[in-house]
């Protein structure tokens, strides 16, 4: 059997893995399901606190996963904070990750609100760590953009780490759409091609220089050396 995504061909044969975060995955997990059915072995969700409850008020079963669904969900980031059980449920997403094989599939579904729901900072920071810098930057007024810029560099799965972590496994991405300039969840599965680790570097400091407060940014968040992941 094959699983064709976007123009390109997947060979399935039990061997997908499905991880997924946001708040519009557990629709996309059941069809997902629906369609892969017993091809799919295992999967983490992570949704936001409250959803379980809400699907099962809903009169239609559209968004629901199946009752027998291999997917196994976490839910966490009450008003779209990114906390402690957010985290739990990205470091489950990243070790389903690092489980995969050459032979394995991981499907990765997104939508709005990922990035809350996947924290998972990049030792030896921890999660208050990334909240204090990311609130710094948003009380100055930094961009969406910038924010997930940040965001990328002081992550374990995101710009692109997520997908580092799933190798050599096959990688196919399903979302909402979305301009990639923005990019849900900081784009986890993408790297910015191209770019070497001294660009990058550039570019989040440049994204911190552009406000006054740096110096206390830095001091709380123990320096670019220890708190920046390329």
């Amino acid at each position: 059997s094959q699983l064709h995504v976007a123009g390109r061909s997947y060979n399935i044969h039990h061997n997908v893995k499905v991880v997924a975060f946001g708040k519009a995955v557990c629709g996309m997990i059941k069809a997902a399901e629906d369609i892969l059915r017993d091809h799919v072995t295992c999967g983490v969700a992570s949704i936001p606190t409250g959803m379980t409850k809400h699907l099962m008020d809903e009169t239609t079963p559209l968004a629901s996963p199946p009752l027998n669904s291999r997917v196994v969900f976490y839910e966490g980031a009450k008003n779209n904070l990114p906390d402690e059980m957010a985290q739990h449920a990205a470091m489950e997403i990243y070790n389903l990750a690092l489980s995969c094989s050459e032979k394995d599939i991981l499907l990765v579904l997104m939508s709005g609100g990922g990035s809350a729901l996947l924290p998972l900072p990049a030792p030896p920071l921890c999660l208050d760590d990334k909240r204090r810098a990311v609130s710094i930057l948003a009380k100055a007024g930094a961009s969406i953009k910038q924010l997930n810029t940040v965001r990328k560099h002081l992550s374990l799965v995101k710009g692109g780490h997520l997908a580092q972590a799933a190798y050599p496994a096959q990688v196919s991405v399903a979302n909402v759409t979305v301009s990639l300039s923005i990019g849900y969840a900081s784009l986890p599965t993408m790297f910015r091609c191209g770019w070497t680790r001294g660009m990058q570097f550039a570019w989040i400091v440049a994204c911190v220089t552009n406000y006054r407060d740096v110096h206390h940014f830095m001091t709380t968040t123990s320096g670019p050396s220890t708190s920046l992941h390329a």
